[in-house]
């Protein structure tokens, strides 16, 4: 039996192995264009890619392999083509987003896009020479020239429409320019229009040219030669966004979505559905169907001509999470102007809970007992005490403030602000001010250690042992004009990240040591002798205290920007800018432990305890001589799940430990192998 199973598994490998998963959520985020190509609605977002909608937004399933920049500025199609214009560079794809190739202009942020059969218009930034342009390529993006004969290019071309022989460039604060040889000489046509105009966006209606301007909508009967302003009933100015479907005219603006029926003549706000100030930065229409794409907000949809909207953002991973909190089962996420989601079920599924914090930027979460409290901008601190179904704001004492962190230490709960630090004694009813030496400055974290209170400044770390009442400087030395972003305490073990690196302390602070990983390091996280560093590509691990760094990124098509880390419940969740939370298992960086170096006589593999277990289990094995130890995890059918150990040993024994606790109950075997020759095989069973 035991040989049998051993050819099935060399023969079976699918490879699970432990790696970063993103969770199902918080939906939504900024979605930055729009595109409708047959059945298939495409989304570009800031963070998170493209995604694409087979069921007009009902549904988003992220398609970014091959795309190497996830913000995506604009977004166009033509025939089987899709091409993404994003901050380095365009990208086409050719089987609806299933993979992309870079089609050039990789040195430019890209900030308008149109395609018009083979031929497709970038309007192009350098952040080199501060340069713009407009560049054309005339075989899908093969090879790409300069067309920009006529044109301004201090300002950048914010929008194109392309109308038969006719090319429109919307510009930054000189309005609209006009091709009609295929981009080989551009002319302004600007007469009517305000001065200084911002064109974002443009809409053809039959013979009529809406131009979508920081001052409101704009339309042109004879090719953008004269203009009039049509903004009766529009009270939003700015108007980043329109589409026509039939005779109806729907233009997005900061305050929402506008119709009109008469070409603009007359305008009338359609928002039920729609959140407060959604900032409406693309339109797009799917037959029946309007899809509004909000900043920061995700996608909404109307079925009724703007009558009523709905969130359609289910499966539109791109928030950007600032804090995690998590509180027994609960798990709080705070995002960047969205508020609060919760979690209790470790991120499978999440809800909106902002009753009364409606749409703030929460940088910090704490909880205390029956309490959880929230730090946000311009407004101090929120407290629930409901596990996060409602919040109130705490109003004395720093209400007007910005809150960047919370911490606990007994019965005292401190608040670091744009101000310093204030201290409550009675969760959060009231504040003051304990800031003393460092008063005027911005306190970015906060930690707490047996009876020491850190504080991260601009500048340097702080220290009280006295609850606040008095602070000392402990000389960091963070470089002048360094941003510092998150600290982490561990004993007598002090993290700081910056953008200048990481500094450590591992007495006190008392001296410290400059690490340099060649990224800003953005979050921290402590877990025994395991540190945590989310930074700009990604995360690094030290399982030594920060003496040594490895990189564990496995999982990661491409590493995001990790604002915030955090342990629980044998998890670790990161939150990202623009891809909301992921997470991962502990064991995975706990990995294995040597037991003893005592050499044995004999290779052998221990059975697990205990065994039946739930979700997690332990393994011993010994190892007689050096070489790459594996072992490995497989199911009945003998399909590989996971691999714990795969290294190079020294002699000794050994312990490592499986976490099943994403897998079904049933039989499992675990299989040690030296040097890529399986030893042995061992059965187990998990019964949840």
């Amino acid at each position: 039996m035991r040989k049998s199973f051993v050819v099935l598994l060399m023969l079976v490998s699918i490879n699970l192995s432990a790696q970063w998963v993103q969770t199902n959520g918080p939906y939504g985020g900024t979605v930055n264009c729009t595109v409708v190509s047959g059945s298939n609605v495409f989304a570009g977002t800031s963070g998170g890619g493209v995604f694409v909608s087979t069921n007009n937004g009902a549904f988003w399933n992220p398609v970014n392999t091959g795309l190497t920049n996830l913000n995506v500025i604009s977004i166009a199609a033509s025939g089987s083509n899709i091409f993404a214009a994003t901050s380095g560079g365009i990208f086409r794809s050719i089987n609806n987003g299933s993979n992309w190739t870079a089609v050039g202009l990789a040195s430019f942020n890209i900030s308008a896009l149109a395609v018009s059969g083979s031929n497709v218009f970038a309007g192009t930034f350098s952040p080199v020479t501060h340069m713009s342009s407009v560049y054309l390529s005339t075989n899908n993006g093969i090879n790409w020239s300069e067309a920009n004969s006529g044109l301004n290019l201090y300002h950048r071309v914010l929008s194109f429409s392309i109308s038969g022989q006719n090319i429109f460039a919307g510009t930054e604060y000189i309005g609209v320019y006009l091709s009609t040889n295929n981009g080989m000489n551009w002319a302004s046509v600007n007469s009517g229009l305000t001065d200084y105009s911002k064109v974002y966006s443009f809409a053809i209606s039959g013979a009529n040219l809406f131009a979508g301007t920081d001052n409101g909508a704009f339309l042109s009967t004879n090719n953008g030669l004269n203009w009039v302003s049509v903004n009766s009933g529009m009270t939003g100015t700015d108007v980043y966004s329109l589409a026509v479907s039939g005779t109806k005219i729907f233009a997005g603006t900061h305050s929402g979505v506008y119709l009109s029926t008469n070409n603009g003549s007359n305008w009338n706000q359609v928002n039920s559905g729609l959140p407060p100030y959604p900032y409406v930065y693309s339109l797009a229409v799917s037959g029946s169907n309007i899809i509004a794409a909000s900043q920061l907000r995700g996608i909404y949809l109307s079925t009724n001509n703007g009558t009523l909207w709905t969130s359609s953002s289910k499966g539109l991973t791109n928030h950007s999470i600032f804090s995690i909190l998590a509180s027994g089962s609960n798990v709080f996420a705070g995002s960047y102007l969205n508020g609060i989601f919760l979690s209790t079920n470790n991120g499978t599924n999440w809800t909106e809970v902002n009753d009364g914090v409606l749409y703030k930027t929460v940088y910090a979460l704490a909880s205390s007992g029956s309490y959880t409290f929230a730090g946000v901008d311009e407004g101090g601190v929120f407290r629930s005490t409901n596990n996060g179904t409602s919040w109130v704001q705490m109003i004395n004492g720093l209400s007007s403030l910005y809150v960047y962190s919370l911490a606990i230490s007994g019965s005292n709960l401190f608040a670091g602000t744009g101000s310093g630090v204030f201290r409550s004694t009675n969760n959060g009813t009231t504040w003051t001010d304990v800031s003393s030496i460092f008063s005027n400055l911005i306190i970015y974290s906060l930690a707490v250690s047996g009876s020491n209170l850190y504080a991260l400044a601009d500048e340097d770390v702080y220290l009280s042992t006295n609850n606040g009442t008095n602070w000392t400087p402990l000389h960091c030395e963070i470089p002048f004009m360094s941003n510092v972003f998150d600290m982490a305490v561990s004993e007598a073990n002090i993290y700081v990240g910056t953008d200048s690196g990481m500094f450590i302390s591992t007495n006190s602070g008392t001296n410290w040591n400059r690490i340099f990983l060649g990224h800003s390091v953005y979050s921290l996280a402590v877990s025994g002798s395991n540190v945590f560093a989310g930074v700009d590509a990604g995360m690094y691990l030290s399982t030594n205290k920060g003496a040594n760094w490895i990189t564990k990124n496995e999982g990661f098509e491409l590493p995001p920007y990790i604002d915030v880390l955090c342990v629980s419940n044998n998890y670790l969740y990161a939150g990202t800018s623009g891809r909301s939370v992921w997470r991962r298992s502990l064991t995975d960086f706990v990995g294995i432990q040597n037991i003893s170096t005592e050499i044995p006589e004999n290779y052998s593999l221990g059975q697990n305890y205990p065994n039946p277990f739930n979700s997690s289990s332990k393994f011993k094995f010994e190892i007689a001589k050096q070489g790459n130890v594996k072992i490995v995890i497989y199911d009945i059918t003998g399909k590989e799940i996971r691999t714990l150990v795969n290294e190079s040993l020294k002699p000794g024994t050994y312990e490592t430990s499986f976490d099943g606790s994403q897998l079904s109950s049933g039989v499992y075997f675990y299989q040690l192998a030296i040097n890529n020759k399986p030893l042995a095989v061992k059965k187990m069973l998990m019964i949840k």
